[in-house]
């Protein structure tokens, strides 16, 4: 069985049978969707979605200032729009 990253889950026959209630009862909490005790999906409420991509937007972002560390003796052209 894989790790459940939820503190809710609920099978994917449950979620079938009243999807509102689901959500509704995991407040603002991810729920994981299971199919045969092993998760396959989670729904997570739109403020932690919003925070993944945060997240994400932000580790991408290291990963270009790492990179042009890199090349710290190479000129970059950038437009001020792009700045």
């Amino acid at each position: 069985m894989k790790e459940i990253h939820a503190k809710y889950a609920v099978s994917v026959s449950d979620l079938k049978k009243n999807p509102s209630s689901v959500i509704n009862k995991s407040g603002n909490n991810a729920v994981a969707i299971l199919n045969h005790n092993n998760p396959v999906a989670y729904i997570v409420p739109p403020s932690e979605y919003e925070k993944l991509l945060e997240a994400y937007d932000e580790l991408m972002f290291v990963g270009e200032v790492k990179s042009r560390i890199k090349e710290k003796n190479k000129e970059i052209e950038v437009e001020l729009d792009e700045i």
